[in-house]
């Protein structure tokens, strides 16, 4: 492996990148920056655009899994599906994955919902009912110790004063107590002495934990089937549209190192 060394005017710059493109033979070294005098170039105008269409190719390869060809492809040949189907059908692949992304995140959210419903289920209440009082203080959550405790603890330390409900629930002992809000200091420490873990019950929603649960199962069965048919398409995607994208992206890629070239040459 030799190292050349070579100097020349400012305004062959261009036409020696592109010989040294044609040649495919040298690896440039980044000028960096020790002599005075000097500076690095600036990119051509159109390495912004390519740049551009390279992140864009980049962004589809991180979705899919794709396979090169398996026969040379001209360039001319990439050129046009870079400006026509490719193109065209990348745009259609980052919407379908920014949409599964958006499904799986409320899919996420819905299945927290359901596990909290169905432990508010078990009290019988409806869920309006276990939040928004401005006299009272409500607590909702699952306990590990004894709610008998908690009841006795309400007779000496809250005046036999307060609402408490309990049932369990998959193993889970899940209440809600209520009490007058000068007394709440007085029910977080007998709920703490249990082992109190609040439940963050759910904003602005209404009726019946369990008919709610059914709304709740209906949304994850069509979202669950959505997600199943964009994971379908993607994966048609990257068999009709794979060998494309691996072509375009070298194509690009050597374009905008040629684009940038200047960027690591002193002038």
């Amino acid at each position: 492996m030799g190292r050349l060394l070579a100097a020349g005017t400012k305004d062959k710059i261009d036409d020696l990148i592109d010989v040294l493109a044609t040649l495919n033979a040298l690896h440039i070294i980044e000028y960096d920056g020790s002599d005075d005098g000097f500076k690095l170039g600036t990119p051509k105008e159109e390495s912004e655009t390519v740049g551009m269409r390279l992140t864009k190719l980049r962004s589809a390869a991180s979705i899919v899994d794709f396979d090169g060809p398996k026969d040379p492809v001209q360039a001319d040949k990439v050129r046009l599906e870079l400006d026509g189907t490719l193109s065209e059908a990348v745009d259609n692949l980052l919407e379908k994955s920014t949409r599964l992304d958006s499904v799986e995140n409320r899919l996420s959210s819905l299945e927290e919902e359901r596990s909290v419903l169905e432990l508010l289920s078990s009290l019988n209440l409806d869920v309006e009912l276990l939040t928004g009082y401005s006299s009272l203080k409500a607590f909702v959550g699952i306990i590990s110790g004894s709610s008998s405790d908690i009841e006795l603890g309400l007779e000496d330390d809250c005046n036999g004063e307060g609402l408490f409900f309990k049932d369990t629930i998959n193993g889970s002992t899940v209440i809600a107590l209520f009490v007058k809000s000068e007394q709440s200091n007085a029910a977080q420490s007998l709920l703490n002495q249990a082992g109190f873990q609040a439940i963050n019950v759910p904003e602005g929603i209404t009726g019946n934990p369990n008919e709610l649960i059914l709304d709740v199962m209906l949304q994850i069965s069509e979202l669950s089937e959505e997600k199943s048919s964009i994971s379908n398409d993607i994966d048609s995607w990257s068999n009709e549209f794979g060998a494309s994208l691996a072509c375009g992206l070298e194509l690009l890629e050597r374009e905008h190192d040629i684009l940038t070239a200047p960027v690591k040459i002193a002038v």
